[in-house]
């Protein structure tokens, strides 16, 4: 049943409303399908080596980098559990979610994109601290003083994402992008306006504010170092540029550029990485016993380091 107005008189209807499908954009299935499954996977797996690598590798395990495992964790929340509802609802083309999961699943978006936001800004606040405040840093950013740090990041970001549960805002399914989320287009004017500017401005532009004050330490860095090697010998520059440091701070407004990258160009990331998953892959060359024979194999890679070791130990007794 419909209702439908014809010169001004409602009129009820039995035809069932008419679902137009605009077959110029068949196509967009079967882009948005591998887009998802891909980004499901590069987001699982990316997220999982940035925590593994700062768990398993020494040289990681300071306390800066903590914020960096909870933004890991706060975007594989998103990955591992948002990605895949949405990946559902495309190939469903509609809504599989109850109104409890909707609201919920709505819930899990807001949250985690807010504690990314602000993780990203703590990043932010700790490398600027590092460099400008270098002798306030360690009593600013004690282990315990991190912790709490990051539980309120929590706290907060739920707070924020809250009302809508108790009608001051609304999550709904959104058809163009198949998610539910908060809907930035009802009523609720004033927690959309404080949403925006508690979750999206005010975190970035404290990120870019530091930022802007890294880029100027480094630049004033790099025109002191001019100086001293235009009006300085060269051999007093080194010990000069380490008194006043200038090349620490030029290292951490790089360490800094690495956070933010995820590690992508960091060593000792990559070092981490192969701790994680090396492994996986070492498996090929690990020996298997037969069940029949009781014969030990091993790979062909294990074969001929076995030879070339029996054969090295050969020529030294013989020698």
């Amino acid at each position: 049943m419909m209702n439908s107005t014809i010169y001004g008189v409602s009129v009820k209807s039995s035809v069932p409303p008419v679902v137009v499908t605009n077959s110029t954009h068949w196509w967009i299935p079967q882009v948005e399908i591998p887009y998802l499954l891909a980004l499901f996977l590069v987001g699982v797996i990316g997220n999982v080596s940035i925590i593994g690598a700062i768990v398993l590798e020494k040289k990681l395990k300071f306390i800066g980098n903590a914020f960096i495992v909870n933004l890991a964790v706060a975007d594989l929340i998103v990955t591992a559990y948002v990605v895949p509802g949405v990946l559902a609802n495309v190939v469903a083309n509609k809504n599989l979610f109850s109104v409890g999961m909707c609201s919920f699943t709505a819930l899990v978006v807001s949250l985690s994109c807010l504690s990314s936001m602000y993780s990203l800004m703590f990043v932010a606040l700790n490398r600027y601290t590092a460099i400008v405040h270098v002798n306030r840093y360690h009593n600013i950013f004690t282990k315990k003083k991190v912790g709490m740090f990051i539980i309120m990041i929590w706290i907060w970001s739920f707070i924020l994402s809250i009302p809508p549960a108790f009608g001051w805002g609304d999550y709904r399914y959104h058809v163009k992008i198949h998610v539910c989320m908060y809907d930035c287009d009802t009523k609720f004017i004033g927690y959309t306006t404080t949403f925006i500017v508690l979750s999206i401005f005010l975190p970035f532009a404290i990120t870019c504010l530091c930022y802007i004050g890294l880029f100027r330490v480094f630049r004033n860095n790099r025109a002191r170092r001019k100086t001293l090697i235009n009006n300085v010998p060269m051999s007093t520059v080194s010990s000069a540029c380490t008194t006043n440091g200038v090349e620490p701070d030029a290292k951490r407004k790089k360490s800094a550029m690495n956070s933010i990258l995820y590690g992508a160009l960091n060593r000792n990331f990559r070092n981490g990485y192969k701790k994680l998953w090396s492994p996986l892959f070492r498996r090929c060359c690990k020996k298997e016993i037969s069940p029949r024979t009781n014969d030990t194999s091993t790979s062909p890679i294990c074969d001929s380091e076995y030879s070339t070791k029996k054969t090295d130990y050969k020529l030294h007794t013989n020698a």
